[in-house]
């Protein structure tokens, strides 16, 4: 990933908090979410639409993630 999930709220002003409140999602999931988790893809793409970003920009998805492990990659 190009930007990171933080790195992207960071530019756009946002704390946690705010961030969970406006993709109207648990800070946990924020918080999970920031270090490497990925929420339900209803979740993603609320977060991707308050930072503005895409939510295949923020998020590693399931069979990404498979092609990635199976060619020994670290996701």
């Amino acid at each position: 990933m190009a930007m990171t999930m933080k790195a992207v709220r960071l530019k756009r002003g946002l704390t946690q908090e705010e961030l969970a409140h406006r993709a109207r999602v648990s800070l946990r999931t924020v918080q999970r979410a920031e270090q490497g988790g990925n929420p339900r893809r209803a979740q993603q793409y609320a977060i991707a639409a308050v930072l503005g970003i895409s939510a295949d920009d923020l998020f590693v998805h399931a069979a990404d993630a498979s092609e990635l492990a199976n060619s020994g990659l670290k996701t």
